[in-house]
């Protein structure tokens, strides 16, 4: 084996174990004001940022985003006393919501890349003992030294993308809702509608038209 070949190695190893160690971190679910969210961060050739709505089939992408990372949320339990306080002011329970989205959301991504950092070290390590059967304990430092500091770069590089990738921004500006019959429907005049609704009856009559479209496709 070539110093090359150790290299190559090294490197397939590191990103390798990344990537699978992002996918076994799998989904997280945290509190906002309307009840509790799952978030899931997976790497992807194509960004972009996704809300799944359970047992509907309804899916709204935002295709804003150019970070390779695809971020899901999906609602998992609603909560009676959150749901009762935005009937009382849509406008602040809609604030609150997308401040407690933005935290859920940069929590998703720090666990993932938490997770990501672990296996590139783990790459990092395997290939340090590879090598060492084949070469001298010096090669084996370096090819050890090459795939931690790799993972340093791939982990902070990829912090400062999302950071300016602007996830949340993509959420607020949906361009698809893929129902059962893939009906395709623009829906930023409708978020609009939302932030300047002073009920929850506003935003309930806001949503009815939406709702019947997609479910007539």
């Amino acid at each position: 084996m070539s110093r090359l070949a150790a290299l190559a190695l090294t490197l397939v190893l590191t990103l390798g174990c990344m990537y699978a160690a992002m996918r076994i971190a799998g989904p997280v679910t945290r509190p906002y004001n309307l009840g509790t969210l799952s978030y899931e961060v997976e790497p992807t050739l194509h960004g972009n940022a996704e809300i799944l709505i359970p047992h509907t089939g309804v899916r709204l992408e935002a295709k804003l985003v150019d970070a390779p990372f695809v971020l899901r949320v999906k609602p998992r339990s609603l909560s009676a006393t959150g749901i009762a306080e935005a009937a009382l002011g849509a406008r602040a329970a809609l604030k609150t919501a997308k401040n407690d989205i933005v935290h859920g959301t940069t929590w998703a991504f720090v666990r993932a890349f938490l997770y990501a950092l672990g296996g590139g070290l783990v790459g990092a390590a395997l290939s340090a003992l590879l090598v060492l059967f084949f070469f001298r304990l010096g090669t084996a430092i370096l090819c050890g030294a090459v795939g931690v500091i790799m993972t340093l770069g791939v982990v902070a590089g990829s912090g400062v993308w999302v950071w300016r990738a602007h996830y949340i921004d993509a959420l607020e500006h949906p361009t698809v809702v893929s129902g059962p019959h893939l009906a395709k429907l623009n829906l930023t005049p409708l978020i609009r509608k939302i932030r300047t609704a002073n009920s929850l009856e506003d935003v309930i009559h806001d949503l009815a038209p939406v709702l019947e479209q997609v479910a007539r496709g």
